[in-house]
């Protein structure tokens, strides 16, 4: 019984800590054109829901652990042309949001 209990604790702790590193993500861009509809997107294990040039990333399975510059060449890649591109709390500079649009072909 006591071994029940534990692992339940353990699985509890382990899917706390899990909601906790998802919530602690963020992640967002601008495109440079406009979405005629609010799309939502998944790339590699976040969803981006955009409505207009206004796009939010949240986690919805394993995120990957790939650089910034790599996520941001993914998400123009798939949505356009981005105007600003901030991911676990640091926003690209112009000059590496350049490098990321010319990547993204």
């Amino acid at each position: 019984m006591r071994k029940a209990a534990a692992l339940g604790l353990f699985a509890l702790g382990a899917l706390g800590l899990t909601e906790t590193r998802a919530a602690e993500f963020q992640a967002a861009a601008a495109l440079e054109r406009a979405l005629p509809a609010t799309t939502d997107t998944e790339i590699d294990g976040i969803n981006w829901r955009c409505t207009g040039a206004t796009c939010v990333g949240t986690p919805v399975g394993r995120k990957s652990a790939g650089s910034r510059m790599e996520e941001c060449r993914k998400v123009a890649q798939a949505l356009g042309r981005l105007a600003s591109f901030s991911t676990r709390g640091k926003e690209l500079s112009k000059r590496d949001l350049d490098s990321c649009n010319r990547g993204a072909r």
